[in-house]
């Protein structure tokens, strides 16, 4: 199996640790498996540290459509497997507005979409590769989403839902890609409680922090109320912290600077796809 350094895109390291144990043969792959050889001997990592991340982006998608090529999943048709927004008619569930961003250091995948890309329903897919419609919200950055006239209550299990771009390596559900990140919630923005995270916890993710189930496959537009087994990512119960209401959602990235895969720019610290309500409201 083909895996590039700690300078190569996260994208292209969620799609060639999903798809390249298969033979690489077809044009298009062949140029990426060249560039991805590069990447490892440092020959571009100067030049991508110090690109536009538009331009990097640009990059990305070439690569990915040649990684895509070679799996052959779609029978060179990347439209199945490439991530697009998805509008829907009824976006109650999730989130609509971004009250504040403040971005960490590397982040900036994401940027041009920005706010849009973080608002709606997350994109679908299998919880082996990661999504690509997020913002990268940089080591140390954070974000506060609200829902309009809409708000979180209290109910039984899971009341909202928050979806980071984790997935598992090699399709093994025991070795999952996370970039975990603090979650807190309040009713006017200035106040806020924090879910418990401790992002250095030895025996396994804390179930306190984001960003380290992945998505599952579902008709979103058609998901009439949310069910955390069918959709995956990561639930929080606000009776967990002696909260009833919320109209806002701050996830703060818990990464640290220095880690490979982690902290690359422009894809740094969490990767924000969407907030979902599992029990809500309208005030009164």
């Amino acid at each position: 199996m083909l895996l590039c350094g700690s300078h190569f895109p996260l994208h292209l390291y969620i799609l060639w640790s999903e798809q390249f144990s298969r033979p690489c043969n077809r044009p298009g792959c062949i140029v990426g498996v060249m560039l991805c050889k590069a990447l490892n001997l440092g020959l571009l990592s100067r030049t991508l540290r110090t690109m536009r991340a538009s331009l990097t982006q640009t990059l990305v998608g070439f690569l990915t459509i040649s990684v895509l090529a070679c799996s052959g999943t779609s029978g060179g048709n990347t439209s199945d497997t490439v991530d697009a927004a998805v509008v829907c008619e009824n976006p109650l569930l999730y989130a609509s507005e971004v009250i504040a961003f403040t971005a960490g250091s590397n982040a900036g995948h994401g940027a041009e979409q920005f706010p849009d890309v973080v608002l709606g329903p997350p994109t679908a897919g299998p919880p082996s590769v990661g999504g690509l419609d997020v913002l990268s919200l940089g080591v140390g950055g954070e974000i506060i989403v609200g829902f309009g006239d809409r708000m979180i209550e209290d109910g039984p299990g899971a009341d909202f839902i928050v979806w980071e771009n984790a997935f598992w390596i090699s399709g093994d559900p025991q070795n999952i890609f996370a970039e975990l990140g603090e979650v807190a919630v309040s009713m006017d923005g200035e106040t806020w409680t924090s879910f418990p995270c401790d992002p250095e916890r030895t025996d396994g993710f804390d179930p306190g922090c984001a960003g380290w189930r992945p998505r599952q496959e579902f008709d979103i537009c058609f998901m009439v109320s949310l069910v955390v087994e069918e959709v995956g990512g990561d639930p929080f119960d606000l009776a967990d912290i002696g909260v009833s209401s919320a109209r806002y959602v701050r996830i703060r990235d818990r990464g640290v600077e220095g880690v490979p895969m982690k902290d690359a720019p422009p894809l740094a610290g969490f990767d924000l796809d969407a907030v979902g309500i599992v029990h809500g409201a309208l005030p009164l």
